[in-house]
Order: structure tokens, then sequence, then C-alpha cells
């Protein structure tokens, strides 16, 4: 009897063990121990997990990466990107979200809706969303005619994309398509290539702001409602 339960104790312990490894190794635990404010909540743990992505999986050098950037637009209001990545292709618009279930979407249409089993939830379309965020980077560098600005959006969690009419330029990173798959079809940029460093400085100058800049941006949205 004594050797049932130490069989089922080590059972259990083993099982804990291979729990926990996948959870360091396959599931970003390392990265959360190591910077817990990064998944403090869904949205940086969305921002988070495309940052890793982006770094590790396809080696994008960290200095391409800008994160979390407020920069004006043409209405006189913010808008916050989630990352932006400069490459030789042009400049990289990533919206973000942390999602699980099945999504549903329509790139014709404001509302998508999230489904949880039997929970039903509708949100803002993140398509409509970053080409907003695309237009105001394009609008700030107005004066550089040419210049690429792609919007992707990014699905990163255990989520399934069911999407219809969206667009060619409208990138969807999820499911089955990878980055690579995006970012290989996209010619090269002599206009980028030219303005790089100006970009970059200009748009580090917006990255992670204070808290101030932030109150200010969740205003303007509670303001529009």
């Amino acid at each position: 009897m004594h050797g049932f339960y130490l069989l089922i104790v080590i059972e259990v312990a083993v099982f804990a063990i291979i729990t926990t490894l996948i959870w360091l190794f396959y599931g970003n635990g390392i990265d959360k121990l190591r910077h817990p404010k990064e998944w403090s909540d869904a949205g940086k743990a969305g921002e988070q997990a495309t940052y890793l992505a982006l770094t590790n999986k396809y080696h994008v050098p960290p200095e391409q990466i800008i994160r979390n950037v407020y920069i004006s637009t043409a209405k006189g209001d913010t808008a916050e990107i989630d990352l932006i990545v400069l490459s030789r292709k042009g400049i990289l618009v990533f919206e973000c979200k942390n999602y699980h279930g099945n999504i549903y979407g329509d790139g014709r249409r404001r509302r998508w809706v999230q489904y949880l089993g039997r929970q039903k939830n509708y949100f803002y379309s993140p398509v409509m969303q970053n080409r907003t965020h695309a237009q105001a980077v394009r609008n700030y560098f107005s004066d550089i005619p040419g210049l690429p600005v792609i919007p992707i959006f990014v699905a990163t969690n255990n989520a399934t994309l069911k999407l219809r009419n969206i667009n060619p330029d409208d990138h969807v990173m999820g499911d089955n398509l990878s980055l690579s798959d995006v970012y290989d079809q996209l010619p090269d940029s002599d206009v980028m290539a030219s303005h790089y460093g100006r970009i970059l400085r200009t748009l580090r100058q917006f990255e992670r702001p204070d808290d101030t800049i932030r109150q200010q941006h969740i205003d303007q949205i509670k303001n529009r409602h």
C-alpha cells in the first residue's frame, strides 16, 4: 500500500516538474518571472509576447523595435501604438491583442465578437484601429513622400481567428500566418533607407512616455464616448 502511494506522489511530482518546465520555456515563464510588470495586464502581455516573438523567433534586433508609442494625430490628440519595427521594407505598425477563444471579424465592420464558451464579448475592430495608427504615422512623416507604413494586427494567444473581407493591406498575424509570410512579400524601400536615422530618432522620443501623457490619452478616449 505504501508503495502505491509513493508511486502516486512520484507521478504527481513528475507531472508538476514537466508542467513547470513547459511554462518556463514554452509559455514565456522565465520572462514573466524576470519582468512581471510587462505581464501585469492583458494589453501589456500581448505587447510583451509580440516583442519576444520578434526578437527570439524572427531575430529582429531590439534597436529596431520601438515600444508603446504615443504619437500626435491630425485631430490634435494621440494614437497609442503597441509596437513599431523599423525595417528596410518600411515602418511596421503592430496592434497586439492577447485573445482567447473564437474571434469573428469582418474587415468592413467596426464591431467584432469573441466567443469564450457561451460568453460573448464585442470589441472594436483591431484592423480598423491599426489603420488609424498607421495613418497617424503617415501623417506625422507627411514630408517624406512614398514612405511605406504597414499595419500588422497580431493575435498572440490561443485564439482562433474567423475573419472575412480583410483588405490585403491590413496584414493579420495569427493561426497559420507568420511575420515571414507578411514581410517576405513586401518590397525593399529606398525611401526608408534614406530616412531611417531620422525616423528612428523621432519615434524614440514618443516611446513609453510618462504617466501624464498616458492619462491624457485615456481622458481623450473617454471624451469620445
